[in-house]
Parts: structure tokens; sequence; C-alpha cells
């Protein structure tokens, strides 16, 4: 019954920050489930890692390697992504940071940079995707 809920053969997704943390848990989930796996981030030698389990697993994933707060790649990974698989279904908007100095060590300069980024990344980045992409109609 749930693999029946939950089967998403023949649907495509994207999943941003998907090299590690929570973006390796939603494509191991989709791949389950039987998605078409596109994954984004910025660290190939991760991404590629992430693949290789994936693919074991059965799934049909690829990788492309991109910083989701610059535009100009984020419209070439879409425009790569839909000359690899097609129309796409489902978009995961999971890219992040993290800062690694203390609490004390932090003004609202160094904060505002990055959180700007990735605050504005969900609206920006499902508008590109929504406007360049032949969305399903999931």
């Amino acid at each position: 019954m749930l693999e029946k809920l939950c089967n998403l053969d023949n649907k495509t997704a994207i999943i941003t920050g998907a090299s590690s943390g929570l973006g390796v848990q939603f494509a191991k989930a989709l791949t389950k489930a039987g998605a078409r796996v596109a994954l984004v981030a910025r660290r190939e030698e991760k991404l590629k890692k992430v693949k290789e389990m994936l693919t074991q697993m059965g799934g049909k994933i690829e990788y492309y390697t991109a910083d989701v707060t610059i535009s100009d790649q984020v419209e070439k990974c879409i425009h790569s992504i839909q000359k690899d698989f097609g129309q796409i279904d489902i978009l995961v908007n999971n890219a992040g940071f993290a800062t690694l100095e203390p609490t004390e060590e932090h003004n609202l300069d160094s904060w505002h940079s990055p959180t700007t980024k990735v605050v504005c990344f969900p609206f920006s980045s499902s508008d590109a995707f929504c406007v360049r992409c032949t969305l399903g109609n999931s």
C-alpha cells in the first residue's frame, strides 16, 4: 500500500545541497520511491560519492556541480538537467550554509550576506526552475 502511495517511477527530482546531510537523505528516499534524481551541489567529489551510492540502490542518478547562489550557474544547471532528463517533476530546495565561528565572533555584516543568499535562493531558484522547465502535472 505504501509503495503505491509513494511511487515516483518515471518522475524526475532535483535536489539542491545534495552532497551531504539532508540532501543525501532526500536523495535516498526519492531513489527508493523510484524517482530519477538530479543531484546539485558545489562539491563535485562528494556528489560523485553520493551518485555511486544511489546508483548501487538501482537509481538513475546524475550530478551537476553548481553554486545555487549564482544565477548563471543555476541557468546552466537547469539546461543540463532538462537535456538529460526532460521533464522535471520535483524540486527539493535544500541548499544552505553553516558558519563555523563561535557566536560571539559574529557580527551583522558577516551574517547578513550568506543568510540573504540562502533565504532568497528558494524563491529565485523555484522561479528559475518553473520558468525554464516543463513541470509535470503531479
